[in-house]
């Protein structure tokens, strides 16, 4: 064992002595001619005799292997969550009416086609930002705000409205709007 492992080994029957057991410490074991790196780890606990005598377990589980297969696992969630959000995004850009989601904290985390075009906005400006940060009338912004705050509590929001805010051609628009909260599982 490189000197080291006894600082760490001596911290650990110390722990054990003192408070029952040592926090578990990952270490890294490096590389020699004769085996690969390993992610080792450490901890120890205090075990009592018949006689009240005190003495220390140590034990050093190599956790290399499930380290990668944690790694990997982490690697296709990502990649199945970068799929399935692409999907989602493509689902909803081709919905002619605009589409948004909101996290609980009022921050657009999806924004369709429509929406960004209704706001001359890109969709890269709308994403992580408030109503408030995204440079609209004050008042609109406060309605809104308003709004979510009702919806987040539960409450959902049925509403017929004609928007001041006129489509591509320059004509008046009516809308249809429905807002509903929905927890992410």
């Amino acid at each position: 064992f490189p000197p080291a492992w006894k600082n760490w080994l001596d911290k650990h029957v110390r722990q054990a002595l003192e408070s029952g057991k040592s926090m578990p410490e990952e270490l890294v074991f490096a590389p020699d001619r004769n085996r690969p790196a390993m992610l080792l780890r450490l901890s120890a606990a205090r075990l009592n005799n018949d006689y009240g005598e005190a003495g220390v377990l140590l034990w050093c589980e190599n956790i290399s292997a499930s380290t990668e297969s944690v790694s990997a696992a982490l690697e296709r969630e990502h990649t199945l969550r970068t799929r399935s959000q692409s999907f989602i995004q493509t689902l909803i850009d081709v919905i002619p009416r605009p589409v948004y989601v909101k996290d609980a904290s009022g921050r657009y985390i999806l924004a369709n086609e429509s929406f960004c075009a209704m706001h001359g906005i890109t969709r890269a400006s709308v994403i992580g930002e408030t109503v408030a940060e995204l440079h609209i009338d004050s008042a609109h912004a406060q309605a809104i705000a308003l709004e979510d705050a009702r919806v987040m509590a539960g409450a959902p929001i049925f509403k017929d409205e004609f928007s001041a805010i006129p489509d591509k051609a320059g004509d008046d628009r009516f809308t249809v709007r429905s807002y509903l909260a929905k927890a992410d599982p």
